[in-house]
């Protein structure tokens, strides 16, 4: 998946984010590991100072070589990482859902020297867990950029405070990676139901009308996602595939207007 290209600087960080393990018996928080990884690097693409992977190309090679956290002490796969996708920085971690609390572990490597550089914690009751994502995501930009944990708050997307939405996001996310675009757009209305402003559902929910070649559709939910936020670093992916239905549906240029 690409993201809004915007001017970084020649210093810019490269950062990869994997996805992150549950380590405890609760199923019903699968959805987390990837909701963990997904919304770490989207809040991190707002900072100028920092470049991410693409997602697509993450996931694939995650697949691929399926993906522990563990694995982030083997020299052999770090190496194989960093020589498909050139990161300076790798992300993931764990979580595990304990006596009504979330833990989460992220972990930073140095993909130069192969070591760890940060370790961050943060431990919540799980009614709060987004809040705790959230704090997680604002001091691992801290951390990267050397700036308070909140100076970029403002900048940020417009994430939802609902677990159920959340939730059937990223269900939804794992089954496009999956290719059940179907399967994933019912998720996707699920959680706009759950919560009608949360505006990443809008984005995904345009882009599995795209996939299942329902252009118009497409275009309409894109045109929401637009307006609800401007500035989201997934308006490159939604602005190209806006037009890109115009050009499928051999609609006259004028139409743009």
């Amino acid at each position: 998946m690409l993201l809004l290209a915007v001017c970084r600087p020649a210093t810019a960080i490269n950062v990869a984010v994997f996805n992150f393990e549950m380590k405890s018996a609760t199923p019903e928080w699968k959805w987390l590991e990837k909701g963990l990884s997904d919304r770490i690097l989207t809040d991190l693409f707002q900072d100028r100072s920092v470049t991410i992977v693409k997602r697509d190309l993450m996931q694939r090679i995650a697949d691929q070589m399926k993906w522990v956290p563990e694995m982030m002490g083997n020299e052999q796969r770090i190496t194989e990482i960093s020589r498909m996708l050139r990161p300076e920085v790798l992300i993931s971690g764990v979580f595990e859902v304990e006596r009504g609390q979330i833990k989460m572990s992220v972990m930073l490597i140095d993909m130069n020297q192969h070591d760890q550089i940060r370790r961050r914690e943060v431990e919540v009751p799980v009614d709060r867990a987004l809040e705790g994502v959230g704090r997680l995501s604002d001091e691992l930009l801290a951390s990267l950029t050397n700036r308070p944990p909140d100076a970029k708050r403002d900048e940020m997307p417009r994430w939802t405070s609902s677990i159920p939405a959340a939730r059937a996001l990223y269900e939804g996310i794992d089954y496009y990676d999956k290719g059940e675009y179907g399967e994933a757009w019912l998720k996707f209305r699920q959680a706009e139901r759950a919560d009608e402003g949360y505006v990443e559902c809008k984005y995904w929910i345009g882009r599995m009308y795209h996939f299942m070649n329902r252009y118009r559709h497409a275009r309409r939910a894109y045109e929401q996602f637009v307006y609800l936020d401007a500035r989201h670093p997934r308006m490159g992916d939604a602005i190209k595939e806006y037009l890109y239905t115009f050009e499928a549906l051999d609609a006259p240029l004028a139409d743009l207007g």
